[in-house]
This record gives structure tokens, sequence and C-alpha cells, in this order.
């Protein structure tokens, strides 16, 4: 079966590569179906049209395309009038580049004069739809407003959806057209249906403070005027949306319909009115909530008989806490909170237990991170306990079984988890010690490890059967995921936990699949965490290989990704658990026998995370696997390289006794092979441009360690020469009586230097890369560039030098084993599964500190070189995890731009007088694609520099530096993906210009970043003789 590779790396959208014809040419071949005599053509071109502003979204096209849609619009039938309006709505994100807008509206509004009231409706929802850029004509608002007294009920229906949208945009059509929506609601002239969709329309009346409350009033005496069930929801609705935007009355509408909540009894009303409040539980106004807002929920709660209205309003009081109401809730023993949690974390319904397991955890969980000390070791403690309660209960309710057969097990299980309480003893006396925390809490601690223990086993016995128990087991561990990323020391515990569960629910594919997932998450969480379950692993993995063994005939329609995704976490879990330690044989033949049974595109991502967890033995023999098995040559180009990147990091941390410069040189030779075999599976589609500069950065990096072991080894083979004394007296250089290692370590140094800065330039140039991927390269570069300031002043140190540690140590911050970087300028980057990198690296710093730290240390010694080669063989002792980036993009990000002026012809300049300024505008698009949820970082500005530089001038005369060149810098904001800049530029000597567009990205946090587009253009500065000789004064 051959292998099609979804590498996900910059360039493997299919989005961005569609080859099509110009705008120009495209837009004239629209424009021959437009002139078209046949209906059937005229609108197959317009449909085309929200294609073409997607392809090419510049201002000049879309212009010039609305008004012939306009025009089509204005003179076609009314079919071609509902495809038009359907563009319109389509097009929406570019009609702000529309610039004559005056033509647009008056080629439009002449159909309503139409004895037509399908045209003029047609026409009311067009100019609707084109309501962003038409807010503020009075012409539109006067038809919008005449057409509400309309008889025909189509025109009215389309005046009330025009009415909607210029209320939501315009604070004049708001204000003015408050009164006439009232008066229509009020009059009993007005059909109730009518009623029914203008209500809505107040939603928008938020433009100024006076309206607001007069419409507020108004709907609050509709109520008991109304109280059908629709005019109920539609009310409430209203005046939800209304206090989303001004804020100021979320508190009363909070308890209008807390009040709704607890008087209506009608279902439909009550689930609208939760839906409601969910709304208003966000995070822009979570914290507009008053706390007796609070208590009626949780008192409504509590008298609730319904379980699912109590699930709807437990997650109400989750979210509201997730949205940093914490401190809305009295949290001191026997507070409402409290007993609500301990008296619906045991209900016999699962939702039920479910959503309060969910909000007690939740409550730990914002406890710890706002700081609230005195509740945090109890509510930690209680949603361990309640967290596994809930499991319990299913296992119990689902099965039937008896209360004599549950004292057995759970006798049984505590027998078995009895040693859990000497394991973690360690950790309970340090945490004492610490926080002060009184035996008796701790004692609590306990019996929620030993609750979480027996009852999460008991759960695991049978209850994936059922779909929705499932349900229920994935919101468990959705709460251990949670709960441990905030307090990492439950981590150990909960990790015995789901280790019995891997047995238990090994017939169970779909449970077995959660409960890998969530022990993968905890690995990532902590390294080393699931050592103690390597033996378990192994046994589960050996158990599907007897099965696979034992099935000779399974079904081919199967889908082998999915048959073999337990397998590929299992494998993968393996090595999150094993990396940075020597592999046992039993283990590595485990692995291998397991990768064995799995399917190509299983077995490319198992050697990818066999990579990037810096496992290279693993990955080498998997990737050496599939490069025969894919169908293109690029491929096949992809996975020779990845094999040669595996062996290079292979011989660079294997522990043999290979002299340590033949290991570099053999390393560099295959990354250098393997480059070549990437440079030749690139392609336009796949570019492959952070892999090749990354694989440079690597490559230039060995070369300069090879370099440094070789000045290292030439203190030993070229001792200073007889004469260095003089020669080093002579230069006023008193490292110069060293000899020749002296300039070598210096240019090591340089070159360190160097590659630091390639390394940075690599980071600024990543714009669509995860956060940890990013966080790799700048340690990388930390790395690097701290290594030349250590050889430079710990080696080459003299006496007018101090220490180093003052100002190049390392920003590091520990929580567990998450280590913290500080990028300058920017936002901590979170960095895990490097902490055995980061601390082989600062065992180096400690040695050149101690190193410095002897008086008795001459310059350039035998001890500064055994240092040099002690360091580079802790560099290369661990091997190099590769970053996400390296094989998968979750984003794609694309700049382009066009630039005005251009010239006639190829090769021809624009030409310039020298007397007068050349204005140029920069037009640019950004392109994106990828998962919307998981992108990273977003464009917020885009910069363009400008530099213009003289190449040759007409005459020899001596030209200053200002006026050889000029250089600029503006920056545009993101408007619906487009945006604009110019400049003017002076040319004031005659002669060749060469003018220089770069663009970069700025994104919301501030940082730049380098998108590599560029533009050059050819600009010829001249004199004007005429006018010239016309300015001379008479003598």
């Amino acid at each position: 079966m051959a292998l099609t590779l979804d590498m996900g790396y910059p360039g493997s959208f299919p989005a961005f590569h569609d080859s099509e014809q110009g705008s120009s040419a495209a837009l004239t071949e629209l424009d021959k179906g437009l002139r078209s005599q046949r209906p059937g053509e005229q609108s197959e071109a317009i449909v085309k049209f929200p294609r073409l502003f997607e392809k090419y979204p510049f201002p000049v096209l879309i212009n010039t395309a609305l008004l012939k849609l306009a025009e089509v619009f204005r003179q076609g039938s009314n079919f071609l009038k509902l495809c038009v309006l359907r563009v319109c709505q389509q097009s929406e994100r570019h009609l702000d580049k529309v610039t004559s807008v005056d033509e647009l509206v008056r080629r439009i509004i002449t159909v309503m004069n139409s004895n037509d009231p399908v045209a003029r409706a047609l026409t009311l929802r067009t100019l609707g739809a084109l309501a962003g850029i038409l807010f503020d004509r009075k012409q539109v608002h006067h038809k919008v407003r005449s057409s509400l007294d309309s008889q025909d009920s189509v025109e009215v229906e389309a005046a009330i959806f025009a009415a909607e949208r210029f209320s939501a945009r315009s604070r004049t059509f708001s204000v003015d057209m408050c009164p006439k929506l009232l008066e229509m609601i009020q009059g009993y002239a007005t059909p109730l249906p009518v009623k029914l969709k203008i209500i809505p329309v107040l939603e928008h009346m938020h433009h100024d403070a006076n309206t607001a409350t007069l419409v507020r009033a108004a709907c609050l005496e509709l109520l008991p005027s109304y109280p059908g069930h629709q005019f109920m929801l539609v009310i409430l609705q209203t005046l939800t949306s209304l206090s989303q935007h001004t804020f100021i009355h979320i508190p009363d509408q909070v308890s209008l319909l807390l009040e709704c909540l607890s008087r209506d009894p009608r279902r439909g009303v009550q689930d609208g009115v939760l839906s409601d409040l969910n709304l208003l539980a966000g995070e822009d106004t979570a914290h507009l909530w008053s706390r007796e807002n609070v208590e009626a929920l949780i008192e409504f709660v509590n008298k609730l008989n319904k379980d699912d209205l109590k699930v709807s309003a437990i997650n109400i009081l989750r979210k509201l806490i997730e949205a940093g109401g914490v401190y809305l809730l009295e949290l001191g023993p026997g507070s409402s909170i409290s007993n609500l949690c301990q008296t619906f974390c045991y209900s016999p319904d699962l939702a039920v237990a479910s959503a309060s397991t969910h909000l007690l955890t939740q409550l730990a969980v914002s406890c710890c991170k706002e700081g609230i000390s005195n509740p945090d070791l109890d509510i930690v403690t209680e949603a361990i306990q309640h967290r596994s309660g809930y499991c319990y209960r299913s296992y119990t309710g689902k099965q039937g079984i008896s209360s004599t057969d549950l004292d057995i097990v759970t006798e049984a299980i505590y027998s078995l988890t009895g040693d859990i309480q000497h394991r973690s003893g360690y950790f309970y006396k340090s945490y004492t010690g610490k926080q002060g925390i009184s035996s008796t809490d701790l004692d609590i601690v306990t019996e929620a490890i030993q609750g979480i223990e027996s009852l999460c086993l008991l759960v695991s016995s049978g209850a994936g059967e059922v779909q929705h128990y499932i349900t229920f087991l994935k919101t468990a561990l959705k709460c251990v995921i949670l709960l441990c990323s905030t307090k990492p020391e439950y981590t150990g515990e909960f990790v015995d936990i789901l280790g019995g569960m891997l047995d238990s629910k090994y017939k169970d594919s779909i449970g077995m699949l959660s409960v890998c997932q969530t022990l993968a998450a905890l690995a990532g969480m902590k390294q080393s965490v699931l050592s103690p379950l390597v033996p378990d692993i192994c046994s589960i993995i050996q158990s599907i290989i007897l099965e696979r063994e034992a099935e000779m005939d399974y079904s081919r329609d199967e889908n082998p990704a999915e048959r073999n995704k337990i397998l590929v976490l299992l494998l993968t879990i393996l090595l999150q658990t094993v990396r940075g330690h020597t592999w046992s044989q039993d283990i590595e033949q485990t692995f291998r026998s397991g990768a064995q049974l799995l399917d190509n595109w299983s077995k490319y991502r198992v050697g990818r995370a066999a990579s990037r967890y810096g496992e290279h033995q693993q990955s080498r023999f998997l990737f050496s696997e599939l490069k025969e098995k894919v169908w293109t040559e690029n491929f096949n180009y992809w996975l020779q390289s990845l094999e040669f990147f595996s062996r290079g990091e292979e011989i660079l941390a294997r522990k043999e006794n290979t002299p340590l410069q033949e290991k570099l040189v053999s390393a560099a030779t295959m990354f250098q092979r393997g480059l070549t075999c990437l440079r030749a599976g690139s392609s336009v589609q796949q570019p492959m441009r952070f892999q090749q500069d990354f694989i440079k950065c690597r490559i230039h990096y060995l070369q300069v360690l090879t370099q440094l072991t070789a000045a290292a080894t030439s203190l030993q083979t070229s001792p200073p020469p007889a004469i260095a004394a003089a020669l080093a007296a002579q230069s006023r250089d008193d490292l110069q009586r060293c000899g020749r290692v002296t300039g070598q370590l210096r240019k090591v140094v340089k070159d360190l230097q160097t590659c630091a800065q390639a390394w940075t330039t690599l980071a600024e140039s990543s714009f669509d890369a995860d956060p940890a991927s990013l966080s790799q390269l700048l340690v990388l570069q930390k790395m690097v560039s701290n290594l030349a300031m250590w050889i430079e002043i710990v080696c080459l140190k003299s006496s007018l030098q101090g220490s180093i540690y003052t100002d190049t140590m390392f920003k590091v911050v520990r929580r567990g084993l998450i280590v913290l970087f500080y990028w300058v300028g920017g936002a901590p980057l979170y960095l895990q599964a490097w902490s055995i990198f980061i601390y082989f690296f600062q065992n180096i710093g400690s040695e050149f500190k101690s190193l410095s730290e002897r008086p008795d240390t001459r310059p350039i010694s035998h001890h500064h070189t055994s240092c040099i080669f002690s360091a580079i063989r802790a560099i290369n002792s661990y091997p190099l995890p590769y970053p996400r980036f390296f094989y998968q993009s979750l984003q794609e990000t694309r700049l382009k731009i066009s630039v005005t002026p251009q010239s006639r012809a190829a090769g021809e300049p624009v030409q310039v007088n020298t007397s007068q300024l050349l204005a140029i505008k920069v037009e640019g698009v950004i392109e994106r694609s990828g998962i919307e949820n998981k992108q990273s970082r977003k464009v917020s500005q885009v910069v363009v520099h400008l530099q213009s530089i003289l190449q040759s001038g007409k005459s020899e005369k001596s030209v200053e530096k200002s006026e050889s060149g000029s250089s600029a810098e503006q920056s545009a904001d993101i408007q619906n993906d487009f945006f604009a800049v110019q400049f003017l530029t002076p040319f004031p000597q005659p002669g060749l210009y060469n003018l220089a567009l770069e663009a970069k990205l700025i994104d919301s946090d501030g940082n730049r970043w380098r998108t590599g587009v560029k533009q050059s253009l050819i600009v010829k500065s001249f004199e004007d003789r005429t006018n010239a000789s016309r300015s001379v004064p008479r003598s």
C-alpha cells in the first residue's frame, strides 16, 4: 500500500496554489457574461463574483465589479436582483473597499420607485446588506422608514430586515427609528407576527444611553401585556442582548431572568431563560453579576426537581467561575456553593453528578489561579473526591451491583492501594513543612486519593458499553487534566488510577482511547511521570500484537488509521516516558513489534513523534522502512532526508569512544546529505523553507563546534612559539602569548554569535509556528549566544573584564519541571519537555563559572580546553528534540502586496522629476488557512519598509550621503484581511534608483515577524531643463 503524506507544513494547504488568470482578465470575462442576453449566462456570471473578490480583494476591482452589479440590479429581472443580493451578502467583508458609494446608491435606490413590491423588497434587503457602507445615508434611512408603512407583507419584512441592519451600525438611525418602532409594537393595528419580528430590532438601540433605557422600560411594560410563550422569549432575548451592549443593566437583567425562571413553570420559557443566563455568564459580563444574583441561582438549583435543568444551571455556575467570577462566591465552610457541590456530586443521575464534579474542579482551579489561600486544599481535595464519586455511581447504577458485592470489591481495592500512602508520604511531609498544614488536612487528602483510586477502578470495569456513559467518563478525565495542569503535584496520584483503568478498559476501544489520551496529556505535563506504567503499557502492546496475529483475515474495508489509534497512542506514551533514558532490550523489542503492526500513515505519525521527543534511533528505523512505500518522488526525498537527519542525531548522541571531532564531522556529513534530499523534495506547492533553514542552522552550529574542538586541540598540537611573548608585547595583547589558539577561539566566538543570530532570524520568520516550536528556537538561540559569551569572557578573559554572571544568566523560572523563557519585548513562552536539555546546559554554565573563579588559572590553559571539551560532550549527550513546526503547521499566513506605480514595460524604469515627489501606494492582502481554534497568533498590523538607493548618477560630482537615498516606514491596520499604505519619496539627484519594499507582520502582542515578502522597483530621476532655464533670472 502506497503512503500519501499530509505533512501539514507551510505550503501544504492547497487553497493558495490554484493558478488562474489575472484579476483584469477575470473581470473582463465575467463582464461578458453580464452583458449576455441570456438570463442563465448572466446569473452564472453574477454568482462567480464572490470567488473573484476572495482571490483578488483589491479596491479597484471590487469597486468596478460592484458598480457593474448595481447596473444589472437596476435593469435586470427580480431573479437577477436576487442573485446580486446574494453576492452582496456573501461579500460583506469586502464592502469597505468600495470608493464610489454615491454612484452605487444612486443605481440601486432607483428601483425603490418601482410599482413591483417584490422588487422594492429586494432593494431594501440589498440596501440592508450594504449597510456597512451606507449607514449614514439619509436618503436610504427615509426609504427604509417609509417602507415600514407599506401594505405589502413582503416589503414590510424586508424593511424590518433593513431597519435591523442599519440600527446595528448607525446611531442616528437607531435614535430616529426608536419612537417609530415602539409605536408599531404598542399599536393595535400591527399584526402579532410583525410585532414578533420588530421586537428583536430593539436590541440594537444601544448607541445612546437614554434610548437604551427607554427601550428597556418599554419592553418591561410589554411583558405583562403579552404573556405568551413566543412573546416572552423574544422580549427576554432582546433585553439580554441589549444588556450585553450597555453593561449597566446586567444585574437587573439577571434578576429579571431569575425571577422569570422561578415564577414561570413552562419548560420552554425556562430553557430560554437559562440560555440567556448562559450568555450573560461570559468573560465580558461575568464580573457584573452581583453576589445576590449568584446566591439566587444556587438557590434555584437546590429547589429544582428536573435533572436536565439542574445540569444547565450548574453549567452556568461553572462558566461564571471560569470567567473570573470566583470572587462572587462565599467559599467558607458551610457556604452555599460547597453544600451544592457536596449534595449533587453524589446525585444518582450521572449527568448531574458529572456537571457538579466539573463545577467543583473548576472552582478549585480558579481558587488556585487567583491565589485564594483559605479554601485551596479543601476545595482541591473535595474536587478529587467528587470527581471519582460520580464515576463510582455510574458503574453501580449500570451494572446493578449490590451493596454486599460493593463492600467486597471496595475492601479488595483498598488493600491494593495501601502502598500508595507510603509512596506519597514524602510528598505529604514536604508539603506540610512548606505550607504549615495540619495533619487533619493531610488525612483528608489521603482519603481523597484512596477514594479516587477505588471509585475510578470501579467505573472502569464496564462503563463503555453504552455511549452516554463514555461522555461522563470523558468529563471525568477532562477534570483530571484541568486539575493536574493547575496542581502538578497530584499528577502522580492520578497516574496510578488511570494506569489501573488501562487493563479494565482493554476491550472497550472508546474508553481505552480516552484513557490513553489523558495519560499522554499527563506525560506532557511532567516528564517521567508514567515510568511506573511502562511494564503495563508493554504488556498491553504485547496483547494487541498477539490478537492481531490471531486475526488472520480482519475486514479490509476497515479504516486502518482508525483501527490503530490506540496502538499509536500507546507507542507515543512509551516514547514520552522513556525519552532521555537508555532503552532496555524488552522495551525496544516491544516498541518495534508494535510499530510493525501499524499502517504506513500511523508509522509515519509514530516516527514523527519519536523525532519530536528526541528518540532518533527509533525514528530512523521507521523512516527507513517508509521511504520506499510512497507514491511520489517528493515524498521519497522527504523521508530520505528525515532518515539522514535521524542518523546524524543518532551519531551525535551515541555513547562511544569515537573522537569528538570525528563524530561532529560524521554528523555534519549526514545533515548535508539530508539537506540535499530535502531540497530535492521541495516544490512550489511545498517549499519547506522552515525545514531547510532549520537544518542549515543545525549544520552551521555543528561546524562551529568542530572549529571549537580543533581550536581546543591546537593548544596541544601547536603550542605557542618562542617569540609569542614578544609578539604579545608588540601588539599590546596579552592573549597573543598563548599562540594561534587565541585567534581560533576569537573566530569561533564570532561564528557562534553569527549562528545565534541565524536562530533568531529563523524564529522571527516563523509567524505560523506553534508556541512550543518557537520556544525551542529561542532556547537554542539563547544557548548558542551564552556559549559564545562564556568562551569569550572565561577563556579569553582579561583583567578589564568582570563577572559574566551579572548579565548573562538564564532568566529561568521553575514551576515543577515547566521552564519559562522570557523573550525580550514579548510575553513569556512556555516550554515543556526540555528540562533535561536545559539541565545539561546549566551544568556547562556552572563549569565555566567555577573555572572563572579559580585565581590560579592563567589564560587559555589546559583547564580551559578541558572545560570546552566537556561542554561539547555535554551538549551532544542529549538528543535534540525536533520542533512540531518542522513536521506540522496548524496555520498558514501569506502576504500578497501590489505596488503602484508599475513600469509600462518589463525592465523599463518609472520616471520622475527631481523636483517632484513620487507617490508610491502599497496594497496587500492577508491570506490565512488552517484550524481556526488552534491558531497561535493573528496579524494585527503590517509594517512596510521602503528604501531607495542611488545606483548611478548622470554627473561625476560628489553626492552627499543624505541625497543618495532615503528610507521610510509605515504601519497599517488590517481591515478584513486588507491593508494599504502610501509613501511620498524624493529623488533629488538625477540617475537610476533601486527602490526596495519589504513587508513585516505585527501580531497582537506587538512582536515583529519577517515574511520574506519583498518587491523592488527601478526609478529614473531626471532634471526638467525647460523649467530650470525659465527660472534663471535675467542679468
